[in-house]
């Protein structure tokens, strides 16, 4: 005989079946497919703080020198590399000096007096096709591009990578200050 504390229990049946698992939809699969790619943008490479700008126009033919090409690091850093490169020769181009400084690794000091010069020394062009060539990678984060101007005029341009955006050694630095204080 049952008793006031057995009520509603059931002994004796069979054991109880889970329901059946709902089928999945449109809308959870839409759902984790945008959180993967939030996930991606997040844990990618951030975007670099600079880009082209409509103008002027940059021609830069950009190889890798031949001692670099046996070192797969010169291809894999090539795409940043040239960017930075186009948007410094096209700011060097404009005479933009606040935008140059912009371009150089955050921890230098004297960025903006550094981009004074190099567009005297080399921001008279005529615009024409410039040659750049990316030189052997010797140390992680660091690169050399040297440019070889239409009028014949050469500059070897110093490349420093931190926080995965490529910057150029402008100013007065320690290429491995981007995680001391400078």
């Amino acid at each position: 005989m049952p008793t006031k504390s057995d009520h509603g229990r059931t002994t004796g049946g069979p054991p109880s079946v889970p329901p059946h698992p709902r089928p999945r939809t449109p809308v959870t699969l839409g759902l984790a497919a945008l959180l993967a790619t939030a996930a991606w943008f997040l844990y990618a490479d951030p975007a670099p703080p600079y880009a082209l700008r409509p103008g002027p126009e940059v021609r830069l033919d950009l190889e890798q020198a031949p001692d670099a090409r046996a070192y797969p690091d010169a291809a894999e850093i090539q795409p940043g590399v040239e960017l930075l490169t186009r948007v410094y020769l096209q700011r060097l181009a404009a005479g933009d000096r606040r935008g140059l400084a912009e371009l150089g690794a955050p921890w230098y000091r004297g960025r903006e007096a550094a981009a004074g010069e190099w567009i005297g020394a080399y921001g008279s062009g005529d615009g024409g096709p410039v040659a750049g060539v990316l030189q052997d990678p010797v140390a992680p984060d660091l690169a050399t591009v040297e440019l070889r101007f239409a009028d014949g005029r050469e500059q070897r341009v110093g490349l420093v990578r931190g926080d995965g955006t490529w910057w150029l050694s402008l100013g007065d630095g320690d290429p491995a200050g981007a995680d001391g204080d400078q």
